[in-house]
Order: C-alpha cells, then structure tokens, then sequence
C-alpha cells in the first residue's frame, strides 16, 4: 500500500505479518496506520547496482520485485532490460530534482491499519 503525502511524496505501509493483506476495502478510505518507520537512501550507487544487475524493482519500494511471476514474463517478452532501464532513469531523474543527493523512501511496517469513522 502507497500513501500519497500533500507534497507528492509517498510512505509505503508494508505488514509486519507478512501473510496478512491489507484489505482493498480501505481504499479511499482515512486509516490510522500504527507500526514502525524506517527510511532507505537511495543514491547513485544504488540507482548504478539497478542497472547493472538489470533488477527489476518493485513500484512501491524500488527493491527488487518479489512477484515471481511478473518478473518471468517480463523476461520472457525480452522485456527485463527496457524496464530496469527505465527504472534506472526515473529514478536518476528524481535523485536530479533532489537537493540531498539521495532519494528518501520511508516505508511503515504496520502492527496494525484501521479505518477512521
């Protein structure tokens, strides 16, 4: 899950039970999110790695994607390459708009997510 914040930045919420799902209901939805923060740097080493390893990363946490599946279709389409590329320059791009030569994603991983009323 993605939580947009006002300055179009995003906070990723992850599950601290990793075979629990946040359930699509909350949508929409105002949530109250109690867990504990952490925040990755991600730099130009980083965005280097990406490309040079053709990583395919996940859309939410720029980490190497876990579903399995998708990335066996992209790589059997012949398409692994242009995606990590492309990755690799959008996330230049943002690390170019960044005055903290890094680029900041903080990440909650949530004991618990609860709708507000």
């Amino acid at each position: 899950m993605k939580i947009e914040t006002p300055n179009k930045g995003e906070i990723m919420v992850t599950l601290k039970d990793k075979e629990g799902k946040i359930s699509y209901n909350l949508n929409g939805k105002t949530v109250r999110v109690t867990g504990k923060v952490t925040e990755a740097r991600l730099d130009e080493a980083y965005i280097s790695q990406v490309e040079k390893r053709q990583v395919l990363p996940c859309s939410i946490d720029k980490k190497m994607c876990i579903d399995s599946v998708w990335v066996e279709k992209q790589q059997e389409k012949g398409k692994a390459a242009e995606i990590s590329q492309k990755a690799a320059a959008d996330l230049r791009a943002k690390l170019k708009n960044s005055k903290k030569g890094y680029i900041s994603l903080v990440k909650i991983t949530a004991e618990k997510i609860e709708e507000v009323k």
